[in-house]
Order: structure tokens, then C-alpha cells, then sequence
């Protein structure tokens, strides 16, 4: 099986929770936290992604920056893979294992990803595997669609079922319970948008347990932020070679604020091999 099959199908929906929360004085306190930690306009943020699927685990660790001028810099890795995106003056640069590519990142020439075809994805007699198609499903966690889905954005007080929030000795803890319902509606929304055939679009049901937790430290500033749940994921016969199937898949993502607060300055990367 071809890597960029699944990767059209799975993209980015693991990063659409976004941070933010409901109603009353708990949603404004985590306001205050929150704006505390935006402050500075610069934001500096430890990665860690955890999949698990069919008793299979995979783990990606990185790191993400954006300062003050609306440069982002962006890196992951998993095993020997490794993500590397920097965006800046409306131009998205990404290395994915040596393979360079540019983005025009503008509002007037946005560019995406061309989904290929059909017959491009599948490789003939590839059969599936469970831990490349999580592989890719945590690849697809990238600066771009960070930036997009508005990650550390707060989430409409109309998407919340509810938020509670817990003292400890080092600072309060946030716990936002997501819909269930409307959770399903983005996965499945965002499978289709990212796929040129139906016949390939991975869909997503029986979604449980999604919670977001938010923590605010001694200092009134938000500084780590985890969302954690599983759903049913059903990866049809065009990319599994074989029947449909349908697994209970799990994940946890964490974000933990380097310096919250604090001014981040992102130097300039060596764009050296970059064509556009």
C-alpha cells in the first residue's frame, strides 16, 4: 500500500478539538488564563501524539513555534520519519523525510495537496497495515493545519456539553467534555473534503470519551493542554485491499507551553533545496 493513500484520507482531523470552553465563570476564568498566555503574540509548544489501534502503538514528539510576525516553525518525528514546516510571508516550506515542497499560503493563492487517483493510491497485493495507516494519521498532524483549524483557538460555547474546572497545588485544571455528535460531523466533514473519491474516505463513528484538559499554572497562564478519547475508525475495501474494516482506534494528543508567556524569536531556516 502506497503511503499517500491513506495520507489524503486521514489529513488532519486529529487536531480539529481546537482549546476553549463553555459558559459561566469557569469560561471566563480559563479567558483570562488564556489571553495571559497569548499575550506576548508568540507561542512556544512541546508535541506528543499517541495512537493506539488493534493493540499497535505509535508515537510522534515535536515541537511548534509562531512569533510575532506570523512565522511558524514545525517539526515532528516518529521512528526515523520526520516532519520539518516553516511558513513565513505567505509561504509554506516542508520537508517530509528530504522530499521539499513549497506552498503558496496566501488568502489570494492558497494552494492544498492535489489528491491523486484511485488507481495511484492502491498498490496491487500492498495489503493493509494497521501501523502505517497510524504512521500516517500522525504525519498529517503539520504546521499548516495546525495554523488552519485553530488548535489553540477557543471552541464555540455552542460545541461544548461541559466544562468543570479543579484546583491543585500547582494551578487549576480545565476539563472540556466535547460532543459526541458534533464531533463525528468534523471527522467525517474533513475525510471527505481532503478525498476526490468517496470510495476512499475513511469515516469515523461511536465517538467516546472525547475530553479536553487544560492546565493554568501558579502564574495565572495556560501552560499544557491534552485531549484525549477514541472512535470506531472504517477504512473501506479501496484502501484496505481486501473487505471494509472497522477498529477501535484511540488517542491522546499533549501540547506543553515552553516558557508561557514568554516572547518566542524563530530564526531563519535554510531553505536550500526548496523549488517553487
Amino acid at each position: 500500500m502506497k503511503r499517500k493513500m491513506i495520507t489524503a484520507a486521514l489529513t488532519a482531523s486529529v487536531i480539529m478539538f481546537g482549546c476553549g470552553f463553555g459558559s459561566g465563570n469557569t469560561y471566563g476564568d480559563y479567558e483570562e488564563a488564556y489571553m495571559a498566555l497569548m499575550a506576548p503574540g508568540s507561542l512556544n509548544t512541546d508535541i506528543t501524539l499517541v495512537l493506539n489501534m488493534e493493540e499497535e502503538t505509535v508515537r510522534a514528539e515535536g515541537n511548534m513555534k509562531m512569533d510575532q510576525s506570523g512565522a511558524m516553525y514545525f517539526e515532528l518525528e516518529m521512528g526515523d520519519k520526520k516532519v520539518t514546516q516553516y511558513a513565513k510571508d505567505g509561504k509554506l516550506y516542508s520537508d517530509v523525510d528530504g522530499a521539499k515542497e513549497v506552498y503558496d499560503t496566501s488568502e489570494k493563492n492558497a494552494q492544498k495537496p492535489v489528491p491523486k487517483d484511485g488507481d495511484a493510491r492502491k498498490e496491487e497485493g500492498s495489503g493493509f497495515s494497521t501501523t502505517e495507516f497510524m504512521e500516517e494519521f500522525a504525519s498529517m498532524l503539520e504546521a499548516g493545519k495546525i495554523r488552519e483549524m485553530g488548535l489553540l483557538d477557543p471552541i464555540p460555547e455552542q460545541m461544548i456539553d461541559e466544562i468543570t474546572a479543579k484546583e491543585e497545588e500547582n494551578g487549576i485544571i480545565y476539563t472540556l467534555d466535547l460532543p459526541d455528535s458534533f464531533m463525528e460531523k468534523i471527522f467525517n466533514i474533513m475525510i471527505r473534503e481532503q478525498v476526490s473519491e468517496e470510495e476512499y474516505a475513511v469515516s469515523f463513528s461511536n465517538l467516546k470519551e472525547f475530553r479536553c484538559y487544560m492546565h493554568e499554572n501558579a502564574d495565572g497562564i495556560l501552560d499544557g493542554m491534552r485531549y484525549e478519547g477514541n472512535t470506531d475508525v472504517t477504512i473501506p475495501e479501496a484502501l484496505t485491499g481486501e473487505a471494509e474494516k472497522t477498529e477501535n482506534l484511540s488517542l491522546e494528543l499533549q501540547l506543553d507551553v515552553v516558557d508561557p508567556g514568554s516572547e518566542v524569536t524563530i530564526l531563519e531556516m535554510d531553505l536550500s533545496g526548496f523549488e517553487e
